[in-house]
């Protein structure tokens, strides 16, 4: 249960994160202004944005998704390690990352979301039950 609400407080968070992006993202077409390259939260990104000819009331709001966003990095890596500690201590999230393809986040999501395979009679309702 307690991996279950890692990962979801994880899915949380980066989709709050997708969601400021986006919105910083959608100021700058409003104002005929290109999309921006890079990454708009990295430094190159805001170095770009900040050169741009932004509106003064929007150079500011932009600024203030940019310390949002900056908040939400840094819980999402306290997020991230208390799941690292739980998968490496769990013998299922280990063995799952041994598939090609799958990392951490990706079994772990899986995990909480199964629960105890026990529980399931047979493969094919395991999958049935994961769609």
């Amino acid at each position: 249960m307690a991996l279950r609400r890692q990962v979801a407080r994880r899915t949380q968070l980066v989709r709050q994160r997708v969601r400021l992006k986006n919105l910083i993202q959608s100021i700058l077409p409003a104002h005929l202004i290109p999309p921006c390259p890079p990454q708009p939260c990295r430094d190159q990104g805001r170095r770009w944005i900040a050169a741009r000819m932004v509106p003064a009331d929007e150079l500011p709001a932009s600024e203030r998704h940019l310390a949002q966003i900056d908040l939400i990095q840094g819980s999402l890596k306290e997020v991230e390690a208390d799941i690292a500690r739980e998968a490496m201590s769990d013998p299922v999230i280990r063995r799952l990352m041994t598939l090609p393809g799958v990392d951490m986040t990706v079994a772990s999501g899986v995990a909480a979301a199964v629960g105890d395979i026990r529980r399931f009679a047979d493969p094919t309702r395991l999958v049935s039950y994961l769609g």
